[in-house]
């Protein structure tokens, strides 16, 4: 019990700051949680936006679990049951992607477009299912995340550290990410320029999240 009080980040096998710097360029690189959320904070707003955010790093929180609990070793291990997850992820891509392009061709400006009931949950499932669903986040963490745990000490506190330092940084770049696509169009209002930049937005949006899912389909263990 004495050891679970006094453990600290510092204990781990490298400094906390070193793993916090790793997952600050891993979260703000482009990928399929940073388009959903220029687009969510584009289109709906800030307040979409975080349920969308908050459903990615709950997703993430589960992948962490399942990363430590082997599940990137299995990946690893059985070529098939990494296939069935990539092509799932990929699909799921492809619908984001396509719903998207579908708004396009209607020519429905962003700000415009209806908000549904239930919209809210959707948003946060979204973004949930958009991290549960990549292969990629798995074998990610199922590497990074071992490399600092350090045997001598406790490695559940180590882990909720590590996760939940994870966790924070992801949703805080979402986050930004999203905050900055709405200052962006909020500043243009409601004029045809904006009403084109939110069109623009979705096609490139669209056309990123159908490239992403195509890449997936390339990816190797």
């Amino acid at each position: 019990m004495d050891s679970l009080v006094s453990w600290s980040p510092a204990m781990l096998s490298v400094p906390y700051w070193k793993f916090l710097s790793i997952a600050v360029v891993a979260v703000l690189s482009p990928g399929p949680a940073v388009m959903l959320a220029l687009h969510n904070g584009s289109t709906h707003g800030v307040s979409a936006a975080l349920r969308s955010s908050l459903g990615n790093i709950s997703g993430l929180l589960v992948l962490a679990l399942l990363s430590l609990a082997g599940a990137s070793l299995v990946l690893r291990e059985f070529p098939p049951v990494f296939w069935v997850v990539k092509l799932i992820g990929a699909g799921y891509l492809v619908l984001l992607g396509a719903r998207q392009w579908s708004a396009v061709r209607k020519g429905t400006p962003a700000a415009s477009a209806p908000r549904r009931r239930g919209a809210s949950g959707r948003f946060y499932r979204e973004g949930m299912l958009l991290a549960l669903t990549n292969p990629k986040a798995i074998l990610f963490l199922g590497a990074l995340l071992p490399q600092f745990l350090n045997a001598r000490a406790p490695l559940f506190l180590q882990s909720l550290w590590l996760v939940g330092g994870f966790m924070t940084c992801s949703f805080m770049a979402l986050m930004g990410y999203a905050t900055m696509a709405w200052l962006t169009r909020h500043r243009m209002g409601e004029s045809e320029r904006a009403r084109k930049l939110a069109v623009l937005l979705r096609a490139v949006s669209g056309t990123v999240l159908i490239a992403l899912a195509l890449s997936m389909l390339t990816l190797e263990v």
